[in-house]
This record gives structure tokens, C-alpha cells and sequence, in this order.
């Protein structure tokens, strides 16, 4: 008779209580979870748990949020696998969590430490498949399960699964279908591997291709840019950091943004240290402004 599978998780994410309600109906559960430390967050600057951390403390699952994977964690998550190794078979799951896990974590799980990455790998290797492929106007991407090996991304293949990219998908809309169709695929693909029933396969690496860490200015709307460009970049960044115009020095978010006719035609923006503003209200208050903008960009009336 198989043992049961208990679960350590590693995440720092919200959808973490998605993957893991998942997980749950499947009888898959989570034991751990190894979750970034606290940090200031919002406007007071408050210390607070991460989403992930949240939801576990909701629901009874114990949290480790270690600062550095150094020895001290090893030593201690060495004793918790095998304790529950006594009754269950134990696998670790990695989504967003927000540090590169070191190979003597790693190999703590003797190959069983799997990964949800959000592309369709070798494609998009890296932190930031998702903005990637629609920076790219890509029509199709996916998500990839792989075995966790030294190297970043560059794991064995479990499973993959395709999803469109719709045109007015934004960052939010697209990692929300990936995270909802994966989420119901994990637990099959975690008992067929744990019972011997998937095979994975080695990636291609002379395919890869590799995306970096997103910075602020990345997000920047300049007159290089066209209008399909730019929207790019709207929709890429929508989460964070959110592209904006620089005008006369200061920043100005796009909020909300469409294309018509060939250009960029801008709903709300925000400018900086001040409310949300409709294409109306800003081209009330700022009409001075208007010549300043790339002639790709437009405010709908």
C-alpha cells in the first residue's frame, strides 16, 4: 500500500491557498511551510506576514520563514522530513517563493522537490516568464512542473499544459488562468510521480531562452516606443511596477490603457503623489501637459 504524501511548500504568494484548497481535496498535505520572513508592507510600513504565511497560520499549517537556507534550516528541516518520512512519503513543491534554494536543501529531498514555473520550458527561464512572454506579444504560453535541480529552471519536465494568450491579457489575468489550470492538474501529477507513472524528461537546453529580474525603470513609457509597445508594457507591468511617462520630471502611472486606431489611448493615469485621475479629469487639471506626451499616446475624451 503507497503511503500517504505529505507536502513542504515552499511559497511567499497569495495563490499559495489556491494551490494548496487544491491540493487538500486530493489528500495531498501540506506539512511545512517555508515562507519568506515578515516585512514592512503598505503605507505604515508595518511588519507583516506575506499572503502565504497568512493562509497557513489560518489554517493550522506550521511555518518556518528562515532569512538565509543556510545550515541552521538544513540541520532542522533534515529532522523534520525525516520524522514524517515515518508515515508519509515526502515531497517538496516550490511557487513563488523568492530565494534560490541551495543544493543542500535540495538534495534533503532526494530528487522529490518539484517546481511550478509559468512557461512553457526551456522558454523563459528565469524570474519573469509571465511579463516576458507578453512583452513579447507571445500568442500561446503555459506552465512547466520540473524536478528542481542546481540550476535555475533547468529541472527535468513532469508536465506541461499550453493557455492562449489573449490579447488584453494582463499580468494579473494571464498568471490567474496559469495558476488556476495548474492548480488542478498538480495533484495528479504528484501521485503519478511519487507511484513511478510519469517519466521525466530532460530539457533541451540549446532552446532556452532566459528573463531577468523586472526594475523599475524597466516600465518606462519613452518615445521609442510605439503604441503597441508601449501596451506591452501596460499590460506587463500592470501588477508591478506599474509603466509610466516621465513628464517634466515627474512620473506619470498609467492606469488604464486601450489601443484605437493605431494609438495608445490612456483611460486613467495617476500623476505622481496625487489620485487616480479618468482621461477626463487629467486633461481638465493638466492640459499643459499634453503636448509633452509621445505622439503614440492619446487621452480617450
Amino acid at each position: 500500500m503507497n503511503k500517504q504524501i505529505a507536502l513542504i511548500f515552499f511559497s511567499s504568494d497569495k495563490d499559495f491557498a489556491q494551490l494548496h484548497e487544491q491540493l487538500l481535496r486530493a489528500n495531498i498535505k501540506t506539512k511545512l511551510l517555508i515562507s519568506e520572513s515578515p516585512k514592512p508592507r503598505g503605507r505604515g510600513r508595518s511588519v507583516l506576514p506575506n499572503p502565504a504565511h497568512e493562509t497557513a497560520k489560518k489554517t493550522g499549517i506550521p511555518v518556518l520563514t528562515p532569512e538565509k537556507l543556510d545550515e541552521k534550516l538544513e540541520e532542522k528541516l533534515n529532522a523534520i522530513i525525516a520524522d514524517l518520512k515515518k508515515s508519509f512519503e515526502v515531497v517538496g513543491f516550490v511557487f513563488a517563493y523568492g530565494k534560490i534554494i541551495p543544493p543542500q536543501i535540495i538534495d534533503l529531498f532526494d530528487g522529490k522537490l518539484l517546481n511550478l514555473h509559468p512557461s512553457l520550458l526551456p522558454k523563459y527561464r528565469g524570474a519573469s516568464p509571465i511579463q516576458s512572454a507578453i512583452l513579447d506579444s507571445k500568442k500561446k504560453t503555459g506552465y512547466s512542473i520540473i524536478e528542481i535541480d542546481e540550476k535555475v529552471d533547468s529541472g527535468n519536465i513532469l508536465f506541461q499544459d499550453e493557455l492562449k494568450v489573449l490579447p488584453n491579457d494582463d499580468y494579473t489575468t494571464l498568471r490567474k488562468r496559469i495558476v488556476l489550470s495548474s492548480g488542478k492538474k498538480i495533484p495528479e501529477i504528484i501521485n503519478n510521480y511519487v507511484t513511478g507513472k510519469i517519466f521525466p524528461k530532460k530539457q533541451d537546453d540549446r532552446l532556452a531562452t532566459y528573463t531577468r529580474l523586472i526594475r523599475k525603470e524597466d516600465a518606462q513609457l519613452v518615445e521609442e516606443d510605439n503604441a503597441e509597445t508601449a501596451y506591452r508594457k501596460i499590460l506587463a507591468y500592470s501588477s508591478w511596477p506599474k509603466a509610466f511617462f516621465i513628464i517634466k520630471q515627474k512620473r506619470i502611472i498609467v492606469h488604464q490603457a486601450e489601443m484605437q486606431n493605431g494609438y495608445l489611448l490612456l483611460k486613467s493615469v495617476q500623476p505622481e503623489g496625487k489620485k487616480v485621475l479618468t482621461a477626463k479629469e487629467f486633461l481638465n487639471g493638466y492640459s499643459n501637459l499634453l503636448t509633452c506626451f509621445p505622439d503614440y499616446a492619446k487621452f480617450s475624451q
